[in-house]
């Protein structure tokens, strides 16, 4: 059945840039595309369906194609994913783009919620059990290379483990969700000297309460790391306001810090338009 064709485009402006750290220098302005998703999803069975996303704006063939995979729904809620995917780490990165409040994830997202890439080739198990009438348990476990996205050839015989488990529910006009995630990985970019070979371990804890009114969510994560012989322990966070209105639009607020003095920012501005639309 299918597939069924969708997709997205989003587009950055920068027209004034400000100094923000008062070194007195300012990037150009800009205006490009930011994103181009085309998605395609089919039902080859019963119990296999595929999902393919690509983002033909990619400045590098490596990212044209995103996710590459097939879910093999061996029981009912619980599903078996083989091919490129998300690796399985806190809230942020699991959700698409398009779907959050946010144009731009947070920083930790990039620097220690993932490997060389978000996504990776391996296999995971997603899964769900009922707990009660408005709650769940939920679990995804990767195990992937932990070479990057599109890599036809491993760099290494370790493999990377991923994964997070957690609680969600629903009480009046309040959503709720708490998880706890965990990885063991390596990291080697692809145009780096072997020097630059990495290990680490993340460890973090995400959280979710959307009312009607306000939403709020945020994450935390530690993650000590070896490259070179060098040994170093990072830790990030971030906490997310969204207000709401009646209408679909409103206020947003959001601090992300890694390892406090290194790195800080404020994001404040408004959206219009609900995830979901």
């Amino acid at each position: 059945k299918g597939p069924k064709v969708y997709g997205y485009i989003q587009f950055h402006v920068l027209n004034q840039p400000i100094d923000t750290n008062g070194d007195g220098e300012v990037n150009e302005g800009r205006f490009r595309v930011h994103r181009a998703r085309v998605s395609f999803e089919g039902r080859v069975n019963r119990y296999v369906t595929y999902e393919m996303d690509i983002d033909p704006r990619s400045p590098d063939i490596s990212g044209v194609m995103r996710d590459a995979f097939f879910d093999i729904e061996y029981r009912k809620n619980h599903v078996l994913r083989l091919g490129q995917q998300k690796t399985k780490f806190g809230y942020e990165n699991q959700v698409s783009s398009s779907r959050l409040y946010m144009v731009n994830r947070a920083e930790m997202a990039d620097e220690v919620a993932r490997g060389v890439t978000l996504r990776d080739l391996g296999v995971s198990l997603l899964g769900k059990w009922k707990l009660g009438e408005d709650s769940r348990f939920e679990y995804a476990l990767s195990v992937v290379n932990g070479a990057g996205a599109n890599v036809q050839r491993d760099n290494n015989k370790k493999k990377s483990l991923w994964g997070r488990v957690g609680l969600r529910g629903k009480r009046g006009d309040t959503k709720w969700r708490l998880g706890l995630s965990a990885a063991k990985a390596d990291r080697q970019e692809p145009d780096e000297p072997p020097s630059e070979y990495m290990e680490f371990k993340s460890y973090g804890t995400d959280f979710l309460i959307d009312h009607k009114r306000l939403a709020v969510n945020g994450e935390f994560a530690l993650s000590p790391r070896e490259q070179g012989g060098e040994k170093e322990t990072m830790h990030a966070y971030y906490l997310t306001l969204i207000g709401k209105t009646s209408k679909p639009f409103g206020p947003m607020a959001r601090f992300d810090t890694i390892n406090t003095d290194e790195y800080r920012r404020w994001t404040v501005g408004a959206y219009y338009g609900l995830p979901n639309d």
